[in-house]
């Protein structure tokens, strides 16, 4: 039976220092938006440290074919898995979520996706309910905010993923204070 293949814009790779082509692959991953931490202080079952790995997370720009991407690095596809949550594999490098694990600094992050991750990690501590009513409270002291200025706002401010989920609500907010005038 072959291997499991998929489309996936996020991809998370295993690697292994002692394989020459996983070393080579690090340097190819460059080429992506990647978040790579090395693992050295894991342990198993009995409390013993498991062989350094790299824990590396791939944002593609489009779906890629796991195979192809295997290609493009030059490494095995057993070595790819589908990334679900961007958000929760960036976590998983530092164990953010995992506290029984060693847990791992946010500076042994490397690549353009450490800042999304340290983003993530701001934002989990306060509650969608709080954001919002934050939101609102800017568009209430901003009447003449314009969508466009609005989403900058909170793009700027962590609060995309609410913007993006509720942004037809915010959108009839700033239709509503416009009506008032």
């Amino acid at each position: 039976m072959g291997a499991k293949t998929y489309r996936s814009r996020s991809m998370g790779l295993l690697l292994y220092p002692e394989d020459p082509t996983h070393v080579e692959a690090l340097e190819r991953v460059k080429a992506y938006p990647y978040g790579l931490i090395k693992h050295d202080m894991d342990k198993d079952e009995k409390g013993e440290i498991l062989k350094p790995h790299w824990h590396v997370v791939l944002r593609l720009k489009n779906a890629v074919w796991n195979t192809a991407l295997a290609k493009d690095l030059g490494i095995s596809p057993q070595y790819i898995q589908q990334i679900r949550s961007e958000e929760a594999a960036l976590e998983y490098l530092i164990h953010a979520n995992e506290p029984e694990k060693y847990q791992y600094q946010i500076s042994d992050v490397t690549g353009p996706l450490q800042r999304k991750l340290v983003d993530y990690l701001a934002k989990d501590d306060v509650p969608e309910g709080e954001k919002v009513l934050d939101m609102i409270k800017v568009l209430q002291e901003f009447p003449t905010m314009s969508i466009k200025e609005f989403a900058i706002y909170c793009a700027a401010s962590g609060y995309w993923d609410v913007f993006r989920r509720s942004a037809i609500v915010f959108i009839k907010i700033i239709e509503e204070g416009r009506c008032r005038k």
